[in-house]
């Protein structure tokens, strides 16, 4: 030891690693009504305006992926889906905000239900009434001795009176596994959110069903809208012209501390595909004193959302979408953003090869 060395009592005290000054959630970031909106849901909840603030990017984004995309400029197209993460605590009141947030999206799902639901069930009767013939009909082929022909051609013309079944549609569900996603996205325009208030998804993808095995090409496939093809050995294959996929979740640190561990999400991209925020908790300082929300800010949220929804598609063709131009401020902005990435991803590789 050096006489020189300082003593214990002169160090500084050590910085703790989980205090993190981190930057503050910008203010009027959203358009008037959207901003009135999560202002007045975190007053009302007493949580932090992050929070509401990333979840209705993830609802606005499950309601617009399948009818919008942004034209960059000609020939350069992005989605409109967007994977947000929130990390919070628990006690943070997170299940009030998504409840909140979400219900738009549940009450068209009801609406949808009730104006298909005759239909279907009309639509069931009458397969059920024409499968009932052709399985006759093949059992008279099969016990005949003469000619079939006559018997196959009326099975032909009644095979091609069979229609689809409507389907009801889903626009979100909380926790699917990959496989079944697939199946979801197939019977809803190759979309599908997953909208959590808990992290229980990154275990499934980590291989929770699957012995371990993670299984994320599907996910990161969908992320930026790529064509999917997925071959099953038992089952009919599955082709998505265009995967899109939205993801808002609330997670508490530890579950995003075990994701961050593994290799696959890590070396694959999976975390790096999310936008992050980590609020401020503010558990042990509300008042419980705040009135309800403004009842008028919450009927104007749901009818915008609902409008969105039921806007129809560009034309007859049925998933053409909407093309969204930038503004020349906006595009200013993308490609100031787009150069921070380049060069922040540079850096990290070299300093990783080193």
């Amino acid at each position: 030891m050096y006489d020189s060395e300082p003593s214990h009592n002169e160090w500084d005290s050590p910085h703790e690693f989980d205090v993190i000054e981190l930057t503050p959630w910008p203010k009027d970031v959203f358009p008037d009504l959207a901003q009135k909106y999560i202002e007045e849901l975190s007053r009302s909840t007493e949580t932090p305006i992050e929070l509401a603030s990333m979840t209705l990017l993830a609802v606005i984004g499950a309601v617009s992926q399948k009818k919008y995309e942004v034209e960059i400029k000609p020939s350069y197209r992005e989605p409109v889906n967007i994977w947000v993460l929130s990390i919070l605590p628990p006690g943070s009141r997170k299940s009030s905000v998504y409840s909140e947030i979400i219900s738009p999206l549940k009450k068209w799902e009801e609406q949808q239900k009730t104006l298909l639901e005759a239909d279907i069930r009309i639509q069931i009767s009458r397969q059920k009434t024409i499968e009932a013939k052709i399985k006759h009909l093949r059992f008279l082929a099969a016990k005949s001795k003469d000619p079939i022909d006559e018997i196959h051609e009326q099975i032909v013309l009644l095979e091609k009176e069979l229609e689809n079944v409507p389907i009801i549609p889903q626009l979100w569900t909380s926790d699917v596994t990959p496989e079944y996603l697939a199946n979801l996205m197939s019977l809803n325009g190759d979309s599908m959110s997953i909208l959590s208030d808990e992290g229980g998804i990154f275990d499934i993808l980590a291989g929770l069903y699957s012995n371990g095995r993670s299984n994320i090409d599907l996910f990161l496939q969908s992320h930026s809208g790529s064509s999917v093809r997925i071959g099953r050995q038992s089952k009919p294959p599955i082709f998505l012209k265009k995967a899109l996929l939205t993801m808002g979740l609330t997670i508490q640190p530890h579950v995003i501390k075990n994701a961050c561990k593994n290799a696959s999400f890590r070396g694959r991209g999976l975390l790096g595909r999310f936008l992050f925020v980590m609020p401020k908790s503010n558990i042990g300082y509300r008042t419980l004193e705040e009135s309800a929300m403004d009842e008028t800010i919450k009927i104007l949220y749901e009818a915008s959302i609902l409008s969105i929804l039921n806007h129809p598609f560009h034309t007859n063709d049925q998933w053409r979408q909407h093309t969204l131009k930038l503004e020349p401020e906006a595009l200013q902005k993308f490609q100031e953003f787009s150069r921070f990435i380049v060069k922040t991803s540079t850096q990290f590789y070299v300093n990783y090869k080193v």
